[in-house]
Formats: C-alpha cells, sequence, structure tokens
C-alpha cells in the first residue's frame, strides 16, 4: 500500500512538473482552443475563428487551423474552410486522414446541385 502512495506522489508531481513547464502562450493558446468549442456548440462561429485566430498566432498547431476551418464550415463559408484545411500541414496519418476527408465533404458539398425557386408576379 506505501508503494502504491509512493507511486501517486512521485507521478502526481511528475504531471505538475509537465503542466508547469508550459509556456505561457501554450497555455493561452489551449485555453483559447478549449473555449472556442463551446463558442462552436452555441453556434457563435465569428467568436470562435476570433479565438482561434488568436490562438494560431500565440501557438500554431495544426489543430487549431482544423477547428478554425470547421468554424468556417459550419459558418456557411466553404471556400474559406477548404482553403485552411489545404493550409494543415502535419505528419500524423490521423490528422491527415481527417483533413482529407473533410476536405472530400467540402468538394461533395460545393458540388452539389442548387435548388432555386423563382416566383414571379405580374402587374
Amino acid at each position: 500500500m506505501q508503494r502504491w502512495i509512493l507511486f501517486l506522489v512521485i507521478a502526481s508531481n511528475l504531471w505538475a512538473g509537465t503542466v508547469m513547464a508550459q509556456t505561457k502562450e501554450e497555455f493561452e493558446a489551449f485555453t483559447l482552443y478549449k473555449t472556442s468549442q463551446q463558442d462552436l456548440d452555441a453556434g457563435k462561429y465569428d467568436a470562435a475563428i476570433e479565438k482561434l485566430d488568436r490562438a494560431y498566432k500565440l501557438f500554431p498547431m495544426p489543430h487549431i487551423l482544423i477547428r478554425k476551418a470547421e468554424a468556417y464550415w459550419k459558418k456557411g463559408d466553404m471556400d474559406t474552410a477548404l482553403d485552411l484545411f489545404r493550409q494543415v500541414k502535419s505528419d500524423d496519418p490521423k490528422v491527415l486522414a481527417k483533413v482529407q476527408k473533410a476536405v472530400s465533404d467540402i468538394l461533395y458539398q460545393m458540388n452539389q446541385p442548387v435548388s432555386v425557386q423563382l416566383s414571379i408576379r405580374w402587374k
């Protein structure tokens, strides 16, 4: 039992040290990234995009750019979303697969026929 408690104390100190080693910019970027999801869920796309812009300037990680692209996509700006997805650089195959699927989905949506109804009034 004492060994288990000792292990937990050491592990928690190591974890705390790792968190403390994080730079101020990384922490702020992570906070902005995290709160941007709440904005997206609430349909506040412009607020999410603004937070993601600030986060990416502080700490340019592919996940931030992906979420920003998703925000533009949800907002209906597929051209910007497509451009942002194409800017994502990563060596992670899962990230690249997610980006490729998003690009394919956007291109599919953009190539769908649009239904238009016209109403003509004669005077």
